[in-house]
């Protein structure tokens, strides 16, 4: 029975280790491939988001800003898009200048 533990707790701590050392390799991949993995990152173990976050940060510090400017603009528009997909659909006129009437629907 001591036997049997032994063997398993060692093939336990063997398969830690090997999950552990084996993380993505980001340094194999092109600009365009890292970034469009932005997303998926999220979904990384925290040592992979890590891993991806450094080598992303490192490659747009050595990109010159003809090549860094893509990136950022469509960045910045998915940005926009996703804050004027949350914003409320409000009746009135004027919803961006704060004039007209909230109607909050009911009696």
């Amino acid at each position: 029975m001591k036997k049997t533990f032994r063997v398993v707790a060692g093939v336990l701590c063997f398969l830690l280790v090997a999950v552990n050392a084996w993380t993505l390799d980001f340094s194999k991949l092109s600009n365009q491939e890292m970034f469009e993995l932005r997303h998926e990152a999220k979904g990384f173990s925290p040592e992979d988001r890590e891993a991806y976050e450094h080598e992303w940060i490192n490659r747009l510090n050595a990109m010159s800003d003809e090549e860094r400017d893509p990136y950022l603009k469509q960045e910045k528009e998915e940005r926009k898009e996703e804050i004027e997909k949350d914003k409320p659909i409000i009746q009135g006129r004027g919803y961006e200048k704060n004039a007209g009437n909230v109607i909050f629907g009911g009696k």
